[in-house]
């Protein structure tokens, strides 16, 4: 099968550019994988076997793909999340037993070998499944959501632990549980901050609608709690000023709230709709990557998968950029993660559940190819009045390009072919995003009208 994709980009300069590639590989890795990183030249994808019983580790060569190893993971009959130390190089597991109702934790070296395991069982809950787990210096937080079916009513919860390196349990937090009015809800999401202060995005899956809650670091009293009516909560991260970002899924926002009390600081619509997962990450201290895929939408077809990066200052988009697989329909990415700043692994599987990795080079520049620079495309006046205009080296040829403008709801105010140095007229005041899109490529920048 073959991925074709336009993705380009430079990290370090935080200068973002698109061609028109193909990965430099594809390699179908097993069934529903959820779980991909990198170390000393080696891609580990982690997956299920057909019977959806049994974990398996592939060890796959970076530079073209080809699988060198196939491990089993031990006393894990289906891995949900993951965490791989790069300094001990040593991965820790967090799945669930062959009876739903019990999370095991492994430590394993990269070659399988189990160094510790430790069991979380919650009485009176008939499923239990773990949904992140995370370190912070030599301790690691689990956070999971449990489940009870047998009083003819969901009951759900959602709790964490902190465990040691070497496995022994530092705190064991008491069960937070939902009115059963409101279950099912699922917890995708726990990161500790600096402080070792506990985040829980919990999601109401009934309306998808997400709460955060903060846990003190010392004590674990919950300090306070923000729900969100327009959005579920897939990931969460802090950033270097210690705010802390909130990727959502189905209403495709990303928020930012100040750590102190939760009070929304920025709220930014990312530019697409329909995903099925946001899988996010840290890159450089600077930007969240932010990659997803489409729901099955007909009109969706053309702009399957979603990639967007987004100052982690200003929560304002640096580039944002759409692709399609042809073929396919049913596409998830579950997984990605960076190689430094030259690559980008991504996991995706298709319908049938078919589990591809797929590798694509940062800062490489096709031949056939120009370097389209989000500092090259000038907005003047900026703030205007009335209208503006866009000023864009005559070296690009953008004969098919389209200007979009969009005030923050997402309304579309304008929408024209891309002109140089043409007057762009608008009855509008307030801050607008001005898109600049072809084929391969989109740029959004910011744009202030006064009255």
């Amino acid at each position: 099968m073959k991925k074709y994709v336009i993705l380009l980009f430079n990290l370090i300069n935080a200068v973002f550019a698109f061609a028109q590639l193909s990965p430099v590989w594809t390699t179908q890795a097993g069934i529903d994988g959820s779980h991909v990183f990198f170390h000393d030249d080696k891609v580990y994808a982690i997956w299920l076997d057909e019977n959806i019983v049994t974990s398996y580790m592939s060890v796959l060569n970076a530079q073209n793909g080809n699988k060198v190893d196939e491990v089993e993971i031990q006393s894990l009959a289906y891995v949900e999340s993951s965490h791989f130390d790069k300094d001990s190089a040593f991965l820790y597991l967090a799945g669930l037993s062959e009876s739903f109702d019990t999370i095991n934790i492994v430590k394993t070296k990269l070659d399988g070998t189990v160094l510790w395991r430790k069991g979380i069982k919650k009485e009176g809950f008939t499923y239990t499944t773990p949904y992140s787990i995370v370190q912070a210096g030599d301790s690691l937080l689990i956070g999971f959501s449990v489940f009870d079916l047998s009083q003819g009513q969901i009951t759900s919860a959602f709790g964490y632990q902190i465990i040691s390196t070497s496995g022994s349990l530092i705190y064991d937090a008491p069960l937070f549980v939902f009115p059963p009015q409101l279950a099912p809800i699922a917890t995708y999401a726990t990161v500790f901050d600096a402080q070792r202060n506990v985040y829980a995005g919990a999601t109401i899956l009934s309306d998808f609608r997400g709460s955060l809650f903060k846990f003190d670091g010392k004590t674990h009293q919950l300090l306070w709690e923000t729900e969100f009516a327009d959005t579920e909560i897939s990931s969460i991260h802090v950033g270097p000023d210690g705010g802390i970002w909130l990727a959502g899924v189905l209403n495709n926002n990303l928020k930012k709230v100040a750590p102190g009390n939760g009070e929304l600081l920025l709220d930014f619509p990312l530019e697409s709709s329909g995903f099925f997962s946001i899988p996010t990450l840290i890159a450089n201290d600077s930007l969240l990557l932010a990659l997803g895929s489409f729901a099955n939408n007909e009109e969706m077809l053309n702009e399957r998968i979603f990639v967007g990066a987004y100052s982690l200052s200003s929560g304002e988009p640096e580039w944002t950029f759409k692709f399609s697989i042809p073929g396919e329909v049913n596409i998830r990415t579950t997984s990605a993660v960076l190689e430094g700043d030259s690559a980008l692994y991504t996991q995706n599987y298709v319908s049938g559940s078919v589990d591809y990795i797929s590798k694509f080079r940062l800062g490489l520049v096709s031949t056939n190819s120009f370097l389209p620079k989000v500092e090259d495309f000038l907005l003047f006046p900026n703030p205007a009045k009335n209208y503006f205009y866009i000023q864009f080296p005559d070296t690009y040829s953008l004969n098919n390009a389209m200007v979009q403008v969009a005030d923050v709801s997402g309304k579309v105010l304008l929408e024209a072919p891309l002109q140089h140095n043409h007057p762009y007229w608008l009855e509008a005041t307030g801050t607008l995003w001005v898109t600049i899109k072809t084929t391969g490529w989109t740029i959004t920048k910011k744009l202030l009208l006064t009255p």
